[in-house]
């Protein structure tokens, strides 16, 4: 029997804020919290250097996948950050349900894509 260590960690969501200016214009640097739960982050690409590749090498930004609880609600466009990893932050490009094969529900989750992003809007 193979065991897979996953470090375990705790995500917290946050999602941007829907409220509007006077102007009718989105105020997209407010983000509201969604909630704090146990799960993991993998990072599946490495951390490019900027020489290697230009400026705008698309290999800049790590990529990787999240598992979050389904109560989390986690969803496109929402932002993570790590209680491991607090300086960075991620956002969820794809959430997908994933189901205990076991039919038993102890391990199903959401799986989510993330792609690692400095300042600005997601």
């Amino acid at each position: 029997m193979s065991t897979v260590l996953i470090r375990r960690d705790t995500l917290t969501v946050m999602r941007p804020s829907q409220a509007t200016d006077e102007h009718g214009w989105a105020t997209g640097s407010n983000r509201e919290l969604v909630g704090t739960w146990p799960g993991t982050l993998q990072w599946t690409s490495p951390q490019q250097v900027a020489s290697a590749g230009g400026p705008f090498d698309p290999d800049m930004q790590r990529i990787g996948s999240a598992w979050l609880p389904f109560e989390s609600g986690v969803r496109e466009g929402d932002i993570l950050t790590s209680a491991l990893q607090p300086e960075i932050e991620v956002v969820v490009r794809t959430a997908r349900p994933v189901f205990d094969p076991r039919a038993t529900g102890e391990l199903d989750c959401i799986e989510v894509t993330v792609e690692e992003y400095e300042g600005g809007e997601p």
